[in-house]
């Protein structure tokens, strides 16, 4: 086993600990040992996810050096599908090339880390829901309900 498959799968295994990921897909090629401890379904090839009728739930998905045998638009599309209905919390290890950081950020995720593996520079990307937007500090009551002014305002009034 390589290196880089040692780090990779040692990264994964660090990511569900850290999300205490009870379920976990996997879509690429890892060598290594998968982690344990969760459901694990793992895709090493197409088709990378079930049929439209069958929308599965994971704590975790990782996709793992998939992207560059993708059309940008099936990438695209495939990583939408798994932000918007697969998973809460997305991680996506890619060699940057004709994937650029932009067209992650444009997805809504953050740039965690850039490696350098055998010559060319690999990002991972994350899109974790629970942290995407977190509520700024005026949106809550405080600033918006104030029943004192209801009868003072005829605009307030009901």
């Amino acid at each position: 086993m390589s290196n880089a498959s040692t780090q990779d799968t040692l990264e994964l295994t660090t990511l569900v600990t850290a999300c205490r990921a009870r379920s976990l897909l996997v879509l690429g090629r890892l060598a290594g040992p998968l982690p344990t401890g969760c459901a694990l379904t793992h895709h090493a090839a197409p088709p990378w996810l079930p049929a439209d009728n069958e929308p599965a739930r994971f704590d975790l998905v990782y996709v793992i050096d998939v992207l560059e045998g993708l059309a940008k638009v099936e990438g695209v599309r495939l990583l939408c599908r798994l932000r918007d209905v697969h998973t809460p919390r997305l991680y996506v290890r890619c060699v940057l090339g004709e994937w650029g950081e932009n067209d992650f950020f444009a997805l809504g995720m953050e740039r965690l880390a850039l490696k350098q593996r055998d010559g060319q520079t690999s990002g991972l990307f994350r899109f974790d829901l629970f942290t995407y937007k977190p509520a700024p500090e005026w949106f809550n009551a405080k600033y918006w309900a104030h029943p004192e002014l209801w009868d003072k305002y005829p605009w307030l009034s009901s």
